[in-house]
């Protein structure tokens, strides 16, 4: 998914193709978001909050967050975290973040493994 520095994954990839799209078009302003959570457990955890740690003594709210449907049929995670990038460098720095507080763990294929999906 990430890949290496040497030749990127997916998600680095699509970051930087958003914004270059975005770019190409001088008619158009555009404002993107970006949010990041894990389900991991039957819980939904929030993983750009300032209360990162579910393992700790903080909070749950940002820990089990709960799923909605608008009448529209629209998916809203209530309580998410939401923060605006401009480029693509602070897109990637946020999803560093994030990725660091999802639940890994040790296998015999991959040491950093993800438990969540």
């Amino acid at each position: 998914m990430d890949g290496t520095n040497e030749q990127l994954g997916i998600i680095p990839r699509a970051i930087e193709e958003l914004f270059r799209q975005a770019s190409m078009d001088a008619s158009s302003s555009f404002t993107f978001s970006m949010s990041m959570l894990e389900v991991y457990m039957g819980h939904v955890r929030d993983l750009l909050s300032p209360r990162q740690s579910c393992r700790t003594h903080e909070p749950l709210t940002k820990c089990n967050l709960n799923i909605q449907t608008d009448p529209k049929g629209l998916v809203e995670i209530e309580g998410l975290s939401e923060v605006q990038i401009s480029e693509s460098a602070k897109a990637r720095w946020w999803y560093n973040k994030g990725k660091r507080f999802r639940s890994t763990s040790w296998t015999n294929v991959n040491q950093a493994s993800s438990r969540s999906h």
